[in-house]
């Protein structure tokens, strides 16, 4: 067990000092990897407990999906009412009502919005294949646990350190 920086243990020869003595009973080993195993296996062969703890954090939020499309629907509106400006302009100079310093001024405007338009659309676009993406991976996740569930219980001792190195940062036993 780790205590500010210190590894504690249970042998006073080791400890060196009596605040570095480790106040939990001795674990077997072999009790230990079985039960940290255990509740690996279970989260991994229930995709509902790990959707759910991301539900439970997305709850409440507006879906991202439907925000998205509706400002893309927004953004191209917009966007095409510049194209139709553009057009406008040109006309109006062909037919003379516009000189050429005024249809510059006014194309660089139109120019400047419909570029930051696009920009704004790219990455919204971009957003929603992320998006589409983390949809794909939560359908894979069931799919997952169900290929997982016949070689699970067959792994041997090394093949079930080496998934547990995989899924698990640090075990902390206490109480």
């Amino acid at each position: 067990m780790l205590q500010n920086g210190w590894v504690l243990v249970h042998d006073m020869l080791r400890a060196r000092s009596e605040d570095r003595l480790c106040p939990e009973r001795y674990i077997r080993a072999d009790e230990l990897d079985e039960y940290v195993f255990g509740q690996v296996r279970q989260a991994l062969l229930d995709p509902q407990q790990l959707l759910s703890g991301e539900r439970a954090v997305l709850a409440g939020a507006p879906d991202e999906n439907e925000l998205i499309a509706g400002q893309l629907k927004r953004l191209n509106t917009a966007i095409d009412a510049k194209q139709g400006e553009r057009a406008r302009l040109l006309d109006a100079y062909q037919a003379g009502l516009l000189d050429l310093d005024e249809l510059t001024r006014r194309t660089s405007t139109l120019t400047a919005r419909h570029s930051q338009l696009m920009q704004e659309k790219e990455t919204l676009t971009s957003r929603s294949a992320e998006l589409a993406t983390q949809n794909r991976l939560r359908y894979r996740l069931a799919g997952f646990s169900e290929r997982i569930a016949a070689s699970l219980d067959d792994l041997d001792f090394e093949g079930r350190q080496r998934l547990l190195r995989l899924v698990v940062e640090r075990v902390r036993v206490s109480g």
